[in-house]
């Protein structure tokens, strides 16, 4: 049986004004970007990515000012 969509979940458990220091988890910067997990671990295996910050020994994320530093830079004018 195939894993049910997160996103709306995600989505509804985001604060609406975020600061741009807050860490995002993987699924959270997906549904930002409209990526799947999939493509964005492979970015950043790449290094194309936005830059991951480690929280604990296992566990990284994304802070929002990263992710939209990130986008930034790939915008077409």
């Amino acid at each position: 049986m195939p894993p049910k969509p997160k996103s709306p979940k995600i989505v509804a458990e985001m604060p609406p004004h975020l600061c741009d220091d807050h860490v995002l988890t993987e699924p959270q910067v997906c549904v930002l970007v409209g990526f799947s997990q999939d493509t964005l671990q492979r970015l950043h295996q790449r290094g194309e990515g936005p830059r991951r910050v480690q929280i604990s020994e296992r566990r990284h994320g994304y802070t929002l000012r990263e992710v939209r530093r990130w986008l930034d830079a790939r915008s077409v004018a």
